[in-house]
């Protein structure tokens, strides 16, 4: 008698718990005519930037690798570089990334990104 109650209360709860309430549907479906956007809005996620590195006076060359980097720690731009040299180079970012770091040996260095450029300088401060 004790299981027949056992079970018959098992059934009826496995069955109360199944039961889920009904979900509305919206019966006016949306359309993507229906979406108004400015005529001036900008669709671009990214942007290009103007990378600059300055080098330093140097009596000899001296090489290592170079990298960009956002600060999420993506990797956008690597070379081998030469400490002697200037470069300038666009870089295309994404539309948020509003810092860069750059990377060279154990040299770190960070410039915000202003009007569209990232300026690097090797020079002690």
């Amino acid at each position: 008698m004790k299981r027949l109650i056992f079970h018959s209360a098992f059934v009826i709860l496995v069955l109360l718990a199944s039961c889920t309430p009904e979900i509305p549907v919206p019966t006016q479906k949306e359309k993507s005519t229906d979406l108004l956007v400015p005529s001036d809005f900008n669709w671009k996620t990214t942007q290009v930037i103007k990378v600059t590195v300055a080098g330093l006076s140097l009596p000899a060359d001296f090489f290592s690798t170079l990298r960009i980097i956002d600060p999420e720690g993506n990797v956008l731009y690597t070379c081998n570089y030469n400490l002697r040299e200037n470069l300038n180079f666009n870089l295309t970012v994404p539309g948020s990334v509003k810092e860069l770091q750059l990377t060279y040996g154990k040299r770190t260095l960070k410039a915000s990104i202003v009007n569209g450029s990232a300026g690097f300088s090797f020079m002690l401060n």
